[in-house]
């Protein structure tokens, strides 16, 4: 691994970085930091508890941070992983979270992103999401278990997902 000021050129994203990473390396590992070129360097991260084998990239040119990075998640692009694939998916996200889109409020869209957020703040929202996924999945699985060998009148969904049950005014 290179040092950082020998890899990164420009002395205002090299002071950044180093910051970045000083505040990231409490709880996660700088596996490598390579300069890819024309002004574009790739960090590979990876978080220090053992359980946990994720790997984060950013990609990052000489505009971060007034540009957000490319980022992949186990070298899987994350606005794939941001893409929810099916009208399903979709309408549970919408249900849970009130959001059409995880894409749309993610921070590494362009439109929402400013100088003020770092890459732990872009970890803690991978983390967040792939949570917010999990839950989707969850509630799937028990729709059609509910609609199986239970009542439709179970209210399943305040109790997994701290979701107000519309009937708890009634009485």
């Amino acid at each position: 691994m290179s040092k950082l000021s020998e890899v990164i050129m420009t002395k205002t994203l090299s002071t950044r970085l180093k910051n970045e990473l000083k505040e990231l390396t409490v709880t996660y590992e700088l596996l490598s930091i390579e300069n890819k070129g024309t002004h574009e360097y790739e960090l590979l991260i990876k978080e220090r508890n053992i359980e946990s084998n994720v790997i984060y990239k950013f990609v990052i040119d000489i505009t971060y941070p007034f540009k957000p990075p490319t980022i992949y998640v186990d070298n899987n692009p994350y606005i794939h992983f941001l893409n929810l694939q099916s009208a399903r998916f979709n309408s549970v996200l919408k249900y849970l979270k009130g959001v059409n889109c995880l894409c749309c409020h993610s921070f590494s869209c362009a439109n929402n992103w400013t100088p003020a957020y770092k890459l732990l703040t872009i970890i803690k929202e991978i983390k967040e999401y792939k949570k917010i996924k999990y839950d989707i999945a969850t509630k799937l699985i028990m729709d059609k278990i509910k609609d199986k060998y239970l009542i439709k009148d179970i209210d399943l969904d305040s109790w997994l997902f701290d979701i107000a049950c519309p009937f708890t005014n009634i009485i």
